[in-house]
């Protein structure tokens, strides 16, 4: 997976709860690394390009963190034997 991680003011009230991390309404568990940085694990998409919000729930509450997460599809690497 590709984790994103949010820097931000605030993120205290993150110690000693449960951090949800929601990219639209799919959810994944987030690590608060310190008062200043959640880091959010994305969750694995389809091959549909899309935006969805990007939001944390702490015990309940939620907060809105006004950025988007866009999935894109994956590309496939094939070694051709140049590299």
């Amino acid at each position: 997976s590709i984790n994103v991680t949010l820097y931000g003011v605030g993120y205290e009230r993150a110690i000693c709860k449960r951090i949800i991390c929601r990219f639209g309404h799919i959810r994944t568990t987030g690590t608060l690394v310190d008062i200043n940085e959640i880091v959010c694990p994305t969750p694995i998409g389809n091959r549909l390009v899309r935006t969805v919000p990007l939001s944390l729930t702490l015990d309940g509450e939620t907060i809105e963190t006004g950025f988007d997460y866009r999935y894109l599809p994956h590309v496939d690497v094939i070694d051709d034997g140049t590299m």
